[in-house]
């Protein structure tokens, strides 16, 4: 048993800043709950960025009605409208409808980030710099992000750390007429160049049920296992 705890730890790179950074590099943000190594049975230094996006995308595939809408059905009272809105993704998901699940998708994310950035002030819209000041996150030499020394589990530091890298990545002001990928403001004002992707849809509900997952506090969450 031993050896194979001190084998998982010399394998099991995806605790490690280098792959959190890797997480955000490419839009990623899991429900915390979530055991990469678990799920893909390999250090992260054998996936592709292509065959790690494929894994997320099978994972909520195969996990879509026991984790995803599991951790959703959590708001079905403590955010109604949000639940209601969050129901009706979903079901156009389901029918490849991308185009109406992404604006949906940021509306929904930008009322959690108004909650988890600006303590639910409607007025403010800098959502990254009142995350980063709610972490006491600082910039290093090497232009990565570093937590403080304050007692924060270090689960809500990665979180918050993709949270904000999310934010950085897609909130972006752009010039609308040569922008031709994922971004908030194109999408929120009908605007965009470009067609979103079921990968588009699948990133943001993972950082919005991240959110979720964080207000909750799930310690436990059952997962289907590969074959």
């Amino acid at each position: 048993m031993i050896d194979k705890i001190l084998e998982r730890f010399e394998k099991d790179d995806y605790h490690s800043w280098e792959f959190i950074n890797r997480l955000s590099e490419n839009g990623w943000v899991p429900p915390i709950s979530f055991d990469c190594y678990e799920y893909f049975q390999c250090s992260s230094n054998e996936l592709s960025d292509e065959e790690f996006d494929q894994g997320l995308m099978d994972f909520f595939e195969e996990n879509l009605e026991n984790v995803f809408l599991k951790i959703i059905n959590l708001e079905e009272y403590h955010n109604p409208f949000i639940h209601k809105m969050l129901q009706e993704v979903v079901q156009a998901y389901k029918q490849e409808l991308y185009q109406i699940c992404i604006p949906s998708l940021f509306a929904i994310l930008e009322r959690y980030l108004a909650d988890l950035s600006n303590d639910g002030d409607l007025n403010k819209v800098r959502y990254g710099a009142g995350l980063g000041k709610k972490i006491w996150v600082e910039t290093d030499h090497s232009d990565k992000y570093i937590e403080s020394c304050q007692e924060i589990p270090g689960r809500f530091i990665h979180s918050c750390y993709l949270i904000k890298s999310f934010i950085d990545k897609y909130f972006t002001s752009i010039n609308f007429e040569d922008f031709d990928s994922l971004n908030r403001h194109a999408f929120a004002h009908g605007r965009q160049r470009y067609f979103g992707t079921r990968l588009d849809t699948i990133k943001l509900i993972f950082i919005i049920t991240n959110i979720i997952n964080m207000y909750h506090e799930i310690e436990f969450i059952t997962v289907e296992v590969k074959d």
